[in-house]
């Protein structure tokens, strides 16, 4: 699959780390969510930094979608279908547990997902791929006299 991509710029550097400032970009214009998340049009995010890139450089990042994917069938599918498999299986058993059941089944996927990424926060960091205009230590305007 591919990765997303995102362009950014660098706002602090934390070893081989960097703390980047995005952009959101048209993806979000199509989006059904945006009504409840598009009010931020810009978020920082914490990415590996393989390259050395500097602060206020122009970066862009990846992220590999196969995780995004997952974390996307764990929080939206599997508590839905968890649930309703629970039911069935219980509402043959026990009025109570057909109810109870299915609450917890709806949880569990949270929770999984809660600790899957806290064990893997790091390993599926965004990483910076390439430089995409570096800071210049030049003046922009190297006739000016300072002071003035």
């Amino acid at each position: 699959m591919k990765a997303l991509k995102h362009n950014a710029v660098i706002i602090e550097e934390i070893g081989d780390k960097a703390r980047v400032s995005v952009l959101r970009e048209e993806a979000c214009s199509h989006c059904a969510g945006r009504v409840v998340c598009g009010t931020a049009k810009r978020f920082d995010i914490t990415v590996k930094n393989p390259i050395g890139a500097k602060v206020g450089d122009t970066v862009v990042i990846e992220n590999a979608s196969e995780s995004i994917l997952a974390y996307c069938a764990l929080v939206f599918l599997a508590p839905i279908a968890l649930a309703v498999t629970l039911y069935l299986v219980f509402a043959q058993i026990n009025a109570v547990l057909s109810f109870v059941m299915p609450a917890i089944g709806f949880v569990l996927p949270f929770a999984a997902a809660y600790v899957i990424d806290k064990h893997r926060r790091e390993q599926r960091l965004p990483v910076i791929t390439e430089i995409l205009s570096p800071v210049d230590s030049t003046p922009s305007c190297p006739n000016a006299v300072k002071g003035e």
